[in-house]
């Protein structure tokens, strides 16, 4: 796992907890204490729960929670034939379906 990747799921890993004590880092490491991490073991211990976390609890997207209740759907349909509020903000239509529907979705509790 390069460094963004890891960096980006460990933020991932956080916002998705209730508390700190649910937090599967709890004793090894937290993203607000970097300076716990004093040793090569500690640091890849961290880097294979965050890696581990993230395998199992892949990004959401639009087009991934779409093709759950659907999933024979046109993967590229035009955004605006499903979301009335859509405003395109490409000139590229490719550019701007990938866009919309790759978009991340953040669970909100």
């Amino acid at each position: 796992m390069d460094a963004n990747k890891y960096l980006i799921n460990m933020k991932r890993l956080c916002e998705a907890q209730e508390d700190c004590n649910s937090c599967p880092l709890k004793g090894v490491h937290c993203m607000y204490a970097l300076e716990r991490l004093k040793t090569k073991k500690e640091m890849n211990k961290c880097i294979e729960i965050v890696e581990n976390w993230s395998n199992e609890h892949p990004v959401k997207t639009r087009q991934s929670e779409l093709l759950k209740i659907f999933p024979h759907a046109n993967k590229w349909m035009c955004p605006k034939d499903v979301d009335k509020l859509f405003k395109c903000p490409s000139q590229y239509c490719d550019k701007c379906k990938k866009d919309y529907w790759l978009s991340e979705i953040i669970d909100n509790k």
